[in-house]
């Protein structure tokens, strides 16, 4: 039989996609393997699976791929993983709220009007308090998509810190960086008025710098191969070629592949939101994960280093813990790279 495995967290049914995963394998009748991670989990190995890239690298989802990696080494050498599909056929949510805001623009009528409206809504919110930061930060997306800027805005889109963050958070010994030229300039050179050429940023970047890098690493620490067929040359050749009108729409995603598979799998999996290999960032850095967040990141060692704002980091860690913000994300973000620099002292 063929056997697959699946990973959730105990506690947290948004995080949870076990049931789904254990009806696809009943009505396929595979030899199914199912492991629910709890933050103690992760406790005793986070700062070991950091130090592992050799690199500051603070994708979330390391920990539990690299749970379920060991997990499945237990039963196998090599598995197959669904890599790729995302960026290939519109998988992402971030692709949807592209198309939103471009086509908010286009109903506003004129250039001129356009720009006008969207830059009175930012100046009076800002000197009247009267839209909130995630407002704003919408309306700096449709800016960009309207002065000629699609792969900026898509950059905002799908970034967790925006330019102006960074920078608030930058402390001494990084802030000559984050103000370079070099940073301003990190943007894809790929044609992005439409959506092809968003995904295919996606594809040359995110996906090898970020999800095939973390997954590499995981699998191989502990001697498993993971091999990913939808990044067989012919199908990313095909792919791209497909319009991503077929793709994505302005509320949903993977169009074509929910179509072609239908009738291969549950109601709930055709239907259902996309779901990352995320961990509940947020409520751990509430909980478990508090004390060791606070310490480390308001610490003597990290103040001294001088790569973090001290008085950035505290409203951080503040307003996520009054619940003012979601800030989970960031906090792994900072976490990450300071015990990546304490592990490179350690050696």
């Amino acid at each position: 039989k063929v056997k697959t495995f699946s990973l959730g967290f105990s506690g947290d049914i948004l995080y949870d996609e076990t049931p789904l995963a254990s009806k696809v394998a009943k009505r396929y009748d595979t030899e199914h393997h199912v492991i629910h991670a709890k933050a103690d989990d992760l406790l005793e190995q986070w700062e070991s699976i950091i130090n592992h890239f050799g690199q500051p690298f603070a994708d979330s989802s390391a920990l539990p791929t690299y749970i379920i990696s060991k997990f499945a080494r237990q039963h196998v050498k090599v598995v197959l993983s669904g890599d790729g599909g995302d960026e290939q056929f519109g998988g992402y949510g971030n692709y949807s709220r592209y198309l939103q805001y471009r086509n908010i623009l286009r109903l506003l009528p004129g250039t001129a009007l356009k720009k006008g409206i969207l830059s009175l809504a930012k100046i009076s919110g800002r000197s009247l308090g009267f839209l909130d930061g995630k407002i704003l930060w919408k309306i700096g997306v449709m800016e960009k998509l309207l002065w000629g800027e699609p792969q900026n805005a898509y950059r905002s889109l799908s970034a967790y810190n925006q330019v102006e963050e960074i920078k608030k958070l930058a402390g001494e010994a990084l802030e000559p960086f984050v103000n370079s030229k070099e940073y301003q300039a990190m943007t894809y050179r790929e044609p992005a008025h439409h959506l092809s050429g968003v995904m295919l940023h996606d594809i040359k970047n995110y996906l090898v710098d970020d999800v095939l890098h973390k997954v590499d690493m995981m699998s191989m620490s502990v001697g498993l191969e993971v091999r990913v067929p939808l990044l067989d040359h012919r199908i990313v050749e095909k792919s791209i070629q497909i319009p991503w009108k077929m793709k994505v729409s302005m509320n949903g995603t993977k169009m074509i592949l929910r179509q072609l598979y239908c009738n291969a799998l549950p109601r709930e999996v055709i239907k259902g939101a996309k779901r990352g290999f995320s961990v509940p960032l947020d409520k751990w850095f509430r909980g478990e994960l508090r004390e060791v967040a606070t310490e480390t990141l308001l610490g003597a060692d990290c103040y001294k280093r001088g790569m973090l704002n001290p008085k950035t980091v505290k409203k951080l860690l503040a307003d996520h813990d009054a619940e003012i913000a979601n800030n989970g994300h960031k906090i792994w973000m900072m976490l990450a790279l300071e015990k990546w620099f304490q592990g490179m002292e350690s050696t």
